[in-house]
């Protein structure tokens, strides 16, 4: 399936749309939906759970084009079973999804728990909002989502898609949750041109084209200490087996001496 048409279908959904899913939304559990933010396919609400009595369940909303394609059906159920295979503290789990057969919007939702107490954020918009992370909030961050990463490919799951945008943030207590596993794999799948992360990102580029990444990374993040530069770099190694794993990363000189802050 050629997904550009499909991208194109979901880029014109702007604020009256979203005003447009909340006016007809129709859902016996989840109830007040406000809108969170947007992805490449998809859109994402907070909302209250009738089942729990509690508020800040995300619903992830993906629009269905008419007629559904068989292609289009089937990511969908990888997602699924990405997210069925998947439990950890540092990976977002799904309670409940449903196909939604309303004529207007059909639909399919994917519904993960309240993460926080006040509605948290991703990674990006805390950048945006805070400029610079302190260096004990970088290591905080980064080891929480090498966890989690290492719990996927555990389970033979390959996120694909791993941005800012994808990693939640629960401000209180500062938890990483790894969320959006729309391009996500099973480690043996065959390459698809539809699970190879979201454009524009300088990874997918990069790697794609072969370019040598360990220059690149040495003059872009001269200012970092030796032990995170090189911590970097190993991981960005474009040869996979020079690569090092999530589980090697935990284990590397910069965690040193590091206690999770929970």
């Amino acid at each position: 399936m050629d997904l550009d048409p499909y991208r194109t279908y979901c880029a014109r959904f702007g604020a009256a749309y979203h005003q447009t899913i909340i006016s007809n939304w129709n859902d016996d559990r989840f109830k007040n939906p406000r809108f969170f933010k947007r992805g490449s396919y998809s859109s994402v609400y907070l909302c209250w759970d009738n089942q729990t009595g509690s508020d800040n369940a995300i619903v992830k909303y993906i629009p269905l084009p008419k007629p559904l394609t068989t292609e289009l059906r089937q990511r969908i159920h990888r997602e699924m079973l990405a997210r069925q295979t998947l439990e950890h503290p540092n990976v977002i789990r799904t309670i409940d999804y449903r196909w939604g057969d309303e004529q207007l919007l059909p639909n399919f939702k994917f519904a993960m728990p309240r993460i926080g107490v006040s509605p948290s954020t991703d990674l990006a918009r805390h950048l945006t909002n805070c400029g610079r992370l302190s260096s004990i909030d970088t290591k905080n961050y980064m080891y929480q989502i090498l966890q989690g990463l290492s719990h996927c490919h555990s389970r033979s799951i390959v996120h694909c898609d791993l941005r800012l945008d994808n990693l939640l943030l629960d401000i209180s207590p500062q938890t990483i949750l790894i969320t959006g596993f729309s391009h996500s794999i099973k480690h043996d799948d065959p390459p698809s041109p539809i699970n190879q992360g979201s454009s524009p990102f300088i990874t997918q580029d990069l790697l794609s084209h072969g370019m040598h990444l360990e220059p690149y990374l040495i003059e872009l993040f001269a200012e970092l200490r030796p032990d995170a530069l090189d911590l970097l770099v190993k991981m960005l190694k474009i040869e996979p087996t020079e690569r090092m794993s999530a589980v090697a990363a935990l284990q590397h000189i910069y965690f040193d001496g590091f206690e999770p802050k929970l």
